[in-house]
């Protein structure tokens, strides 16, 4: 198998992959959201109100909301986790990317074998020209 055909299936899987991981993605993005826009009305609240009780309470909402949302976050994230078409997908591209590392070095060394070969005819070339050029030397001067 190619590099090339390696690389494109490790793109075909990985955007397979990522079409499984946008729904999570995506309710996390509306949670997070959510969860910005109820902490600035708090926010704001704390910045309206004075009274020590009021902005402790509010600061309790606050703190309430960031943790409640963060769980449902984390909840999401741990369900994408152990999705079992993200862990297939995801195990696919990882043995694609590794057939494809395998293949760049194995074509490296080729290269490397190719340039070596090629050094060494061109040096026993130039040795072969130059003893060529010293005999003929040799039977001039006699």
């Amino acid at each position: 198998m190619g590099i090339w055909t390696v690389i494109d299936e490790a793109y075909k899987y990985k955007d397979q992959n990522d079409l499984f991981k946008h729904k999570y993605e995506y309710e996390i993005s509306k949670l997070e959201k959510e969860r910005d826009a109820n902490l600035e009305d708090l926010k704001y609240k704390l910045l309206l109100f004075r009274d020590e009780k009021e902005n402790r309470d509010l600061q309790n909402q606050i703190n309430s909301l960031q943790n409640t949302y963060g769980d449902m976050i984390k909840d999401i994230a741990k369900v994408e986790k152990s999705d079992p078409e993200i862990i297939r997908y995801q195990k696919v591209v990882d043995e694609a990317n590794n057939r494809a590392d395998e293949a760049i070095k194995e074509a490296q060394l080729v290269k490397d074998q190719m340039i070596s070969s090629f050094e060494k005819l061109r040096d026993e070339t130039i040795l072969k020209f130059e003893n060529l050029n010293l005999s003929e030397n040799n039977e001039n001067s006699t």
